[in-house]
């Protein structure tokens, strides 16, 4: 019985192994289940992609053909490509040839451009030498014309003409310079068989130098009664403004001596201030046409004494005759050449001035506008005064007054320009006061610019005429500047609208803002013309562009428009 229960006992945990092997068993037979699932899973991704082989071998099959397909064409390429470079080579053997020739037919070019550029040669050189030879005849024909002209008009000036109010000046020959005052004068000279009883020659004469007078003698220009000695007459004697300037410089009721008569303009304008006047000349048919000329004007108180001057002034006496001498030496040498030396004009001033002295208290001396006015104060002792005398800002005429001046006098200086409108701009100054005036330059540009006037510039008056109330730029510029407006100033007044330093960046900009302008430089290191090619402003317009150096030698453009002055010319 215990063996029974021991069996049993054994049973039953036989009985729970078996079960447990059993539990392990259906847990073995659902991996079995989950492994024969992914088996035949696997087996439908194999089934797929032995699909996919076999599509893909049909596609390797496929392009295999094209490949056997290309292979044939690459074959006929091959074949086709040899049969090319066959001909290729045959080309190349004719371009080798073909080059051949081309550079035996640029070498004949090269020959025959040579040739052509020595024929052209030849043929330039030809027509420059026609060309010459084309000028040359023309010269010789012009100078032929000018040369028979000029016989005709010397052979029949050879006479003199001591009355010309009657044998010359009729009112037929009066009729004829007027009616012929624009027509050519070789073609009058050359022609004048076609006009008898008219002397052409003479009228010729007359035609030519009242053409030089019509600006600056308007008064004689006008009156066809008055004759004219010769051109150079004409062109060398003095404006009537500059003459009617000059009446002031003597005493009313005085006595002057002209010793360089000429022309006559200076001795008449100063007969209607003077008691009386002699008139000097050397050359006889100046004098004749002066004797005219005075009568005609109803100039009575003027003597005309025909000779040299230094020899003609014995007939003046040391003392009390005459109070002024006045001289013009001419500027003419020998061959009607220029001269520039004092001592070279004639008369001869700095040789004949002491005996001036002896005769008169008083010389007054008209000498080259292009004179230094220091130098001549060291060439002639005794001057007294100074004027320098322009119209329309061209410096005509400087006047130096000599006598016996007063110990330790300031020298003066008159500085007179006459406008185009005919205002006389003045400014006095002495020597004295521009060598020992300091001023301050000016830091910047103010609201007005101003450019002194000829006269100023010439008389060297560049510090004196701050006194009117303007600064200068700098020591060497001549500009002035002032912040309210000096309407007296005696030269250009511009408003000032802008300041602009130099520089190159400025340069290559500048033409885009302002293309056109009319360009002064002073003291600055470019002219106006390379100035002008360096910015690309054109000429002209009403904006003035000023390059110039300010304080701290800064380089600047001043661009100015003219100001406007107020009418009644206060400020």
């Amino acid at each position: 019985m215990d063996d029974f229960h021991a069996d049993l006992s054994h049973f039953h945990a036989d009985l729970g192994d078996f079960r447990a092997d059993l539990g392990d068993f259906h847990a073995d037979l659902s991996h079995f289940r989950a492994d024969l699932d992914d088996f035949r899973a696997d087996l439908s991704h194999f089934r797929a992609d032995l699909g996919g082989f076999h599509a893909d071998l049909g596609d390797f099959r496929a392009d295999l053909d094209d490949f056997h397909a290309d292979l044939s064409y690459f074959h006929a390429d091959l074949s086709y490509f040899r049969a090319d470079r066959s001909h290729f080579h045959a080309d190349r053997s004719h371009f080798r040839t073909d080059r051949s020739h081309f550079r035996a037919d640029r070498s004949h070019l090269r020959a025959d451009r040579s040739h052509l550029r020595a024929d052209r040669s030849h043929f330039h050189a030809d027509r420059s030498h026609f060309r010459a030879d084309l000028g040359g005849f023309r010269a010789e024909i012009i100078a032929s014309r000018k040369r028979l002209a000029t016989r005709i008009f010397v052979h029949s000036h050879e006479k003199e003409y001591p009355d010309l109010l009657h044998t010359q000046l009729t009112s037929a020959m009066r009729q004829f310079i007027k009616e012929h005052a624009g027509d050519n004068p070789e073609r009058l000279l050359l022609g004048a068989s076609r006009y008898p009883g008219i002397d052409v020659p003479f009228a010729v004469g007359q035609i030519a130098a009242r053409r030089q007078v019509r600006e600056k003698l308007p008064s004689w220009f006008a009156d066809d009664r008055l004759a004219f000695p010769s051109g150079i007459a004409a062109e060398q004697c003095s404006s009537e403004q500059t003459a009617r300037y000059k009446q002031r410089l003597i005493s009313r009721g005085a006595c002057l001596c002209d010793l360089s008569g000429g022309l006559g303009v200076d001795s008449l304008a100063f007969s209607g201030k003077a008691r009386k006047v002699v008139y000097i000349e050397k050359r006889s048919d100046y004098c004749n046409v002066a004797r005219h000329n005075f009568q005609a004007l109803g100039a009575g108180n003027i003597e005309v004494w025909q000779g040299e001057a230094a020899r003609l002034l014995h007939r003046l006496p040391e003392a009390g005759g005459i109070d002024v001498f006045y001289i013009d030496p001419s500027r003419r040498g020998e061959g009607n050449k220029r001269v520039f030396a004092l001592c070279d004009c004639e008369p001869n001033l700095p040789e004949l001035l002491p005996a001036l002295l002896k005769r008169a208290p008083r010389v007054i001396a008209k000498l080259s506008p292009m004179a230094d006015v220091r130098q001549t104060l060291e060439l002639l002792p005794g001057i007294s005064e100074v004027h320098v005398v322009s119209v329309r800002n061209d410096c005509k005429e400087l006047l130096f007054v000599i006598g016996r001046p007063e110990a330790g006098r300031p020298l003066p200086v008159a500085c007179i320009n006459y406008t185009a409108e005919g205002k006389e701009e003045a400014f006095a100054f002495t020597l004295q006061q521009e060598k020992q005036l300091e001023i301050t330059y000016a830091s910047r540009v103010e609201s007005y610019l101003y450019e002194p006037n000829v006269s100023l510039l010439k008389a060297g008056a560049f510090k004196s005429v701050t006194t009117l109330g303007v600064s200068k730029l700098h020591p060497h510029s001549h500009l002035y500047t002032s912040g309210r407006l000096v309407a007296a100033f005696p030269g250009r007044i511009f408003y000032a609208e802008e300041t602009l330093p130099f520089n190159n960046a400025l340069c290559k900009t500048l033409a885009q803002a302002l293309p056109q302008a009319n360009i002064t430089v002073r003291n600055f290191p470019l002219t106006v013309e390379e100035l002008r090619k360096k910015t690309g402003i054109k000429d002209g317009g009403d904006v003035y562009l000023f390059a110039t150096t300010l304080q701290g030698e800064k380089k600047a453009l001043i661009k100015c428009r003219k100001a406007p002055l107020p009418p009644s010319g206060k400020q």
